[in-house]
């Protein structure tokens, strides 16, 4: 097995409130871990807080995935005065370019403790690896 490398936009800047200049949130990018053997991807992603219902995984093509969603905020709505913000609340968004092709239809996903699992088939028939 050769080690290769998988590309995404990463930014590991922390939100800071009180620099926002509107009232939409700039999206954050999640922390990824991503391993590989010869035939499979597994991906890990940390996005604690958000609901399947507003997750979204998305291939764009035979190398591209898209991982965005967001995360409600989960404060009482009477206090609305935030001081500082270090649990994520918005937007987020994760790209990432695998080195070779993948069978995006062998997609399997698990999500629970604020981890999603995506495991993908490199498309080996290709000669690919």
């Amino acid at each position: 097995m050769s080690l290769s490398k998988v590309y995404g936009e990463n930014s590991t800047n922390n939100y800071d409130p009180t620099n926002e200049t509107t009232t939409e949130k700039v999206p954050r990018t999640p922390r990824l871990d991503v391993y590989e053997s010869e035939t499979v991807y597994y991906l890990r992603l940390s996005i604690p807080g958000v609901k399947k219902e507003n997750l979204t995984v998305h291939f764009k093509n035979v190398t591209d995935l898209e991982i965005q969603g967001y995360v409600k905020p989960s404060h009482p709505v009477h206090i609305d005065r935030l001081i500082t913000q270090e649990i994520f609340e918005g937007p987020f968004y994760r790209f990432v370019r695998f080195p070779t092709t993948i069978q995006p239809e062998s997609i399997h996903f698990d999500y629970y403790g604020g981890i999603l699992e995506i495991f993908v088939e490199k498309n080996v028939s290709e000669g690919e690896s």
